[in-house]
């Protein structure tokens, strides 16, 4: 079905983004803001939480910038990360319903 495969490849970028980011806003953590890149039915998410004021302003720029000027991955990186993502989805179908369903 299209809208399972576009859903899954969405969830595979955001992944991705995600993965590339760390080490260009690693700045971030230790300056105490988090941020994550999420895949939805709307779209993707950026969440992005910590102190106000300018710092935080400067960290939801750079997540941005860094997002809008996204990097090819390193060779291997993006089946890595494909395989990670099946092993999630393997490993839901043995737990119970409830537990699933939390994820969607």
């Amino acid at each position: 079905d299209d809208s399972v495969s576009a859903s899954v490849e969405a969830q595979l970028l955001a992944s991705a983004l995600q993965d590339s980011l760390e080490v260009p806003l690693s700045y971030a953590s230790s300056a105490g803001y988090s941020w994550s890149i999420e895949a939805s039915s709307l779209g993707l998410i950026v969440g992005i939480s910590g102190l106000s004021g300018d710092g935080f302003q400067s960290v939801a720029e750079r997540v941005l910038a860094a997002a809008l000027d996204f990097a090819p991955l390193p060779p291997g990186r993006f089946e890595a990360l494909r395989r990670l993502a099946l092993r999630a989805t393997a490993s839901s179908r043995t737990e119970p319903l409830y537990r699933v369903a939390s994820g969607y």
